[in-house]
């Protein structure tokens, strides 16, 4: 992993002590070469984006559930509608379990499908083995 990945990853790691989200904690950064455009966490407040893209979800939970806001969602939000180049921007995901295990923090289908929606190339999360993992979004 190269020097700016990895602190790109750190970032993230401390947007996510941010969520008061009772599961896992995550943030996301976006960011484009060396430059950090946005950063956000997960939490308990419920967002209407978070509830339009839950569709792409593969499991069907009630309202309140379902619509909890995710990192990625709370990072990307403020950056659309803006002149962004989505092709040349890339997204970091973290994600820690409450007793500090980093756990995987692929974004789930809802999350991937905005980021597809937006045109975002490359993604990057750490994988079920506790790896870090760079994923072209197609």
């Amino acid at each position: 992993m190269t020097k700016r990945e990895n602190l790109m990853f750190r970032i993230a790691k401390d947007i996510s002590y941010l969520s008061d989200y009772k599961g896992a904690r995550l943030g996301a950064v976006v960011a484009q070469g060396k430059r950090v455009l946005s950063t956000g966490h997960n939490a308990m407040k419920t967002r209407p984006l978070q509830q339009h893209y839950n569709f792409y979800r593969d499991f069907r939970l009630d309202w309140q559930t379902a619509a909890r806001q995710h990192a990625e969602i709370d990072a990307l939000s403020p950056l659309i509608g803006k002149p962004i180049d989505w092709a040349r921007t890339e997204i970091y995901v973290y994600r820690e379990l409450r007793d500090g295990t980093v756990a995987c923090s692929k974004p789930c289908p809802a999350c991937a499908r905005l980021m597809h929606d937006l045109g975002i190339k490359t993604v990057y999360y750490i994988n079920q083995y506790g790896e870090y993992t760079k994923e072209k979004i197609l």
